[in-house]
């Protein structure tokens, strides 16, 4: 098909588009919108469009979003048992573990369980948790004091 006139690059997946692009060999395009999509590239010619390229796809992942504070936490005891349950937040970015924080250090990882339970020597208590995921960490809630006699 004679000289090369320009390019085109479809797209398809998360959007489906076409941009026409010209006479280049590179190009940029800011705000990819998050999903997965395949792209293929055929050159335009005096008498219209050539095959297009192999399919290349790539995944544009979403912005990175640490949780926020867990919510309706609740610290209880029956006799040495303690009993700490949560909600995740339903805002911020998802909770993919938690923490169980005693005077504010973290001794307990509960592998994304929202209840952890067990005995306990006496002493008082001073408990709260925090969300994590791989952008961070949330605020930690309220302490909640309980005392064992």
């Amino acid at each position: 098909g004679g000289p090369l006139v320009g390019v085109r690059l479809l797209v398809s997946g998360a959007a489906e588009t076409v941009l026409s692009l010209g006479r280049v060999s590179q190009f940029r395009f800011d705000g990819v919108p998050p999903g997965t999509y395949t792209f293929r590239i055929p050159p335009e010619g005096p008498s219209g469009p050539g095959a297009p390229s192999a399919a290349v796809t790539l995944t544009f992942p979403g912005t990175c979003q640490r949780p926020d504070m867990p919510t309706w936490f609740t610290a209880g005891r029956s006799d040495r048992r303690l009993t700490l349950r949560w909600e995740p937040s339903a805002t911020g970015g998802a909770a993919t573990d938690y923490e169980v924080l005693l005077n504010g250090v973290p001794v307990v990882t509960t592998g994304g369980a929202r209840e952890v339970s067990g005995e306990v020597g006496p002493g008082t208590y001073a408990l709260a948790i925090r969300a994590v995921n791989g952008c961070g960490l949330s605020e930690a809630t309220p302490i909640q004091t309980v005392t064992v006699p």
